[in-house]
Order: structure tokens, then C-alpha cells, then sequence
């Protein structure tokens, strides 16, 4: 009864969503996401949220993609070249000519100035992606100097950030909060797209940059429709009112669901960047506890989420450097169940009759309530509590909660530069990313010496240390990497998942194949 219930309540949602008619469907793509950012300003970038929109509305010096053969590189984007000194404490880039903001003014030195420096002024965000940057001076119209605090090895990763987009200073009505109230919802840059219209908690709609070098293939405009119920998701895309569902919101456990939907076609990779984990608050009741945290991981049962839940749709991991990433340790033993341990560890800590716990979650599931199940049997009493996206941040930003169970995609091929946002002691605070609110000061200098070292096998050395660390204090939890996923409808071609960046979606490439007559 309750299944029918659930189902009938959202058929009644989708009822509501409009429909879109045919002209429509000629200019218009519809993606539908769990909701709208709350701001789509690149200077407060941290998440899955806000990236996206980031990533087809503005441009930065460099991008990463991907490398044939597999693998990434580093490509100049706004940046003709670029050249480090020889001390490796200044990059000095060269601009393209030619390059047009989405008001037809040109991109020049003085904007990427601006925007970095705004970035730093406003310390939120998309900031921490910055600390290496110590000033930025501009040698002529077309030539840029970044003087940076130290050496840094992946400076130019980071500059493909979307926190380092340039932003156009001439576009932006800076007022008395250097600009971020009217960039919450508009954008100032020279991306594929502009964002011409933002309604919070329903849609952001885009419309074609006409500066933009390249045409997009098909839509003019697209739509990012706010639908966080994922049944309604699921119904929307069937009756062909959205074409594509956004990458991390076609849960794993549900893949099945998808592939047998009359015209809907499922694209996947195999073990992307996705992260998903649970982050335990470090700082709160018996989890500040290393033995506590420890019976948590212990308890689970890797294998059979992986397999009998996840459907095969993920990668289990084996220790904290995400599969295919550099450091990563081939040979690492997977973690496996091991209940009377949890329960030993319990004891240890003072908890022989266990703990009680409570998890905090976007969308109740079958992941969570397998987890809920694995850790009762080790006396760990888990509450499951769903709250919408706003109260999860108020949350996070008060330290008022036990264990998260949340996502992340990396910003970067190199993992160790996502732990260190995760588990850094610096990105511990209310708009920190440092949710478990870890901090180890052998941790941050592992962390910092790995992403300096570039010589692999002193890199090597460097991470299993870290490893050692991290699996000694057991900040976190990391239960598997989802394979991502994207559902279509079947007549949609140019979806193209990039194996580095799939939360990216190519809009400007996709197009509406006509149906045969």
C-alpha cells in the first residue's frame, strides 16, 4: 500500500510540471536537476549545485580534458600560452585575441585581475581553490603575471577551477557586497551560455552567449528544471517533459528502473569521479572518539552494496586515493565487514551496549536503509533524518549533526587535492568543506607535501604515509565510487560524458534527432 501511495503522490507532482510543446522542443533543452543553486556566482562555487551552470556560463585561462589514450591534460582555454618561472613562484599567461564577454566586450588582463582578486576579497566559496595565489599584476592588454605564495605543483589545475572563471567587471553592478548579490543570479562571463533568467527552487534557464565562437548545434536555450523527488524525475523523462536527467541524480541503486523505459536511453562510465561517503562530525558527542568512527566503517558491507544494492553500478574503494587517480594503490585490500570487531571497538570506547546516531540525508533510499541495517548488527543505532538542501547547509554550517551521507565529484583528476578539501584543518568553519570537521596536523602536512611532490615514487611514499593516517583517525567513510550516469530521452544525441568532469554536460554539442517517417 505504501508503494502505491508514494507512487500515486508522485504522478501527481508530474501532473503539475508543464508540458512542452514542440516549438519548444526545437530550441529548448530540458535538464532536470534536484533544485536551483543558491547563487550562481563563480566566487562562491563549492558543489555540485552551482559548478555546472558555472561551467556553461563562464571560461577560465586553462581547462582540463581529456587526454587520448585516456587520462587528462592541461589546455589553454582564454589563455594562448602561458610560462612558469624557473623558481616556480610566477606563471605569466598570454591571452587569445579576439576573445568577447557575453556583452561583446573584450576579455583583457585588467578582467582576470578582477576576477581573481575579487575572489580572494570575497574569501568564500570557491576561494580555497586560490590560497596559493599571492598577487596578480598585469603586464599589458593581453598578458597577465600570477605571483604565487610558493611553489605549487597544480596551480594550473586549479586554475581550471570554476572558482577561477573570469568574470566580466564591466557586466557586474557591484554595489556595497563587491558584486555577489546580483551574480547569485546572473552571470558575467564569455561561456557557451549566459543566464538570462534564475526563479529559486524551480528553474534556471540559459540562452546561447552570441559572442561565443561556436554556435551551439541545436538549443538556444536551455532549461535546468528544479525536481528533487526522484520518482518524479523518472516520470517527467518518460513522458518526454525533460530530455535529460542531470548526472548525479540517477541513483545507482536504480539504473534497472531506468533502462527499460519506452524512449529512454542511459549513458554510464565505468567508476568516475563520484564520490559518495559519510561524514561523521569529528568535533560531536561519541564520534570525537577514533574507535567510534572506526566501528562505523567497520560495519558496513562493502561488497554487498556494491553488488546486491548498487546493481554492479559503482566501484568499491580501497582506501582514500579514489581508483585511477595518481597515488592510487592497485594492490590495497578493500575494506571488508567485520561486525564482532565493530563491537569490539564499541566496548572499547565505553559503549558496550552501542551508540545512537543520527544521519542526516538529501533523499531516503536504499543505500541509506541497507546502511541503517548494516550498523544496527553491530549495536550502532542509526536514525535516518531527510531534510531539503537548505536545512542541510544551515545544518552543516552550525556543526549540529551526528553523520551525513552526502557526494562529491572531484574538481580535479588528482585526489589528493578533494581530500584536502574534505579533511583540511584550514576548510574547517561554517562555509568550510570540511564537513567531518577533521584536523590533524600530521594530516595537513602529508597532504601539502603530496600535492608539492611530482616525482612519483617520493609521491608514492608521501600518500601511503597519508593513508596510514587517515585510516588510524578515520575521519570519514568512503563507501564507493558510483559509476556516473545520465538517463536521455532516446532521440537526444551528443550526450557525451567526459571521463574526468561528468557532472559537465555538453549542452552546445546536443541535438534533436528527427524521428523516422
Amino acid at each position: 500500500m505504501r508503494r502505491v501511495t508514494l507512487g500515486c503522490f508522485a504522478m501527481l507532482l508530474a501532473s503539475c510540471m508543464p508540458h512542452v510543446d514542440e516549438a519548444d522542443r526545437r530550441s529548448t533543452l530540458v535538464v532536470a536537476r534536484f533544485t536551483t543553486p543558491a547563487s550562481v556566482d563563480p566566487a562562491l562555487a563549492a558543489s555540485a549545485l552551482e559548478t555546472p551552470v558555472i561551467d556553461a556560463t563562464y571560461e577560465q585561462l586553462v581547462a582540463i580534458m581529456p587526454k587520448p589514450g585516456g587520462g587528462a591534460q592541461i589546455e589553454g582555454e582564454l589563455a594562448e600560452s602561458w610560462v612558469v618561472s624557473p623558481d616556480g613562484k610566477a606563471i605569466t599567461f598570454r591571452l587569445k585575441s579576439g576573445r568577447r564577454f557575453a556583452d561583446g566586450r573584450p576579455i583583457d588582463a585588467e578582467a582576470v585581475k578582477y576576477s581573481f582578486d575579487r575572489a580572494k576579497r570575497i574569501g568564500r566559496g570557491g576561494a580555497a581553490y586560490l590560497t596559493w595565489l599571492s598577487s596578480v599584476g598585469v603586464q599589458g592588454p593581453d598578458e597577465v603575471r600570477l605571483q604565487l605564495v610558493e611553489p605549487y605543483a597544480p596551480a594550473l589545475e586549479m586554475l581550471a577551477h570554476p572558482a577561477a572563471s573570469i568574470v566580466n567587471r564591466h557586466g557586474v553592478n557591484s554595489g556595497t557586497d563587491d558584486g555577489m548579490s546580483w551574480l547569485a543570479t546572473r552571470s558575467a562571463g564569455s561561456g557557451r551560455y549566459v543566464v538570462s533568467r534564475v526563479t529559486p527552487g524551480d528553474k534556471v534557464e540559459l540562452s546561447a552567449n552570441p559572442y561565443y565562437p561556436e554556435k551551439p548545434a541545436q538549443f538556444a536555450r536551455v532549461e535546468m528544471r528544479a525536481v528533487p523527488d526522484e520518482g518524479v524525475r523518472r516520470l517527467l523523462l518518460e513522458r518526454g517533459d525533460v530530455d535529460i536527467i542531470d548526472t548525479n541524480l540517477v541513483p545507482a541503486a536504480l539504473v534497472d528502473r531506468y533502462r527499460v523505459l519506452p524512449g529512454v536511453r542511459v549513458a554510464s562510465l565505468p567508476g568516475g569521479p563520484l564520490w559518495s561517503y559519510l561524514e561523521m562530525n569529528n568535533r560531536r558527542g561519541v564520534l570525537t572518539d577514533a574507535r567510534v568512527r572506526q566501528a562505523v566503517a567497520k560495519s558496513i558491507d562493502y561488497d554487498a552494496l556494491r553488488t546486491k544494492i548498487l546493481k554492479g553500478n559503482a566501484v568499491q574503494m580501497s582506501g582514500f586515493i579514489p581508483p585511477g587517480t595518481p597515488g592510487w594503490r592497485a594492490r590495497l585490500v578493500a575494506p571488508k565487514r567485520d561486525v564482532a570487531g565493530a563491537k569490539a571497538l564499541l566496548r572499547a570506547a565505553g559503549h558496550p551496549d552501542g551508540v545512537r546516531l543520527s544521519m542526516l540525508i538529501s533523499q531516503l533510499g536504499p543505500t541509506a536503509e541497507f546502511l541503517q541495517s548494516n550498523l544496527r548488527d553491530a549495536g550502532i543505532i542509526l536514525t535516518l533524518e531527510r531534510r531539503s538542501v537548505s536545512a542541510l547547509q544551515a545544518l552543516t554550517s552550525s556543526g549540529q549533526y551526528d553523520v551525513i551521507y552526502n557526494a562529491w565529484f572531484m574538481d580535479s583528476p588528482d585526489g589528493v587535492l578533494m581530500l584536502k578539501s574534505l579533511l583540511g584543518s584550514e576548510n574547517i568553519g561554517p562555509t568550510g568543506t570540511n564537513v567531518s570537521r577533521y584536523s590533524s596536523a600530521e594530516a595537513d602536512r602529508l597532504m601539502n607535501a603530496a600535492i608539492a611532490e611530482r616525482r612519483p615514487e617520493a609521491r608514492a611514499k608521501i600518500l601511503a604515509q597519508l593513508e596510514r593516517r587517515l585510516e588510524a583517525d578515520r575521519p570519514m567513510v568512503f563507501i564507493f565510487n558510483a559509476n556516473p550516469v545520465v538517463a536521455h530521452r532516446a532521440d537526444l544525441a551528443g550526450v557525451e560524458l567526459d571521463p574526468n568532469f561528468p557532472q559537465y554536460l555538453p549542452f552546445e554539442r546536443m541535438r534533436r534527432v528527427p524521428k523516422p517517417s
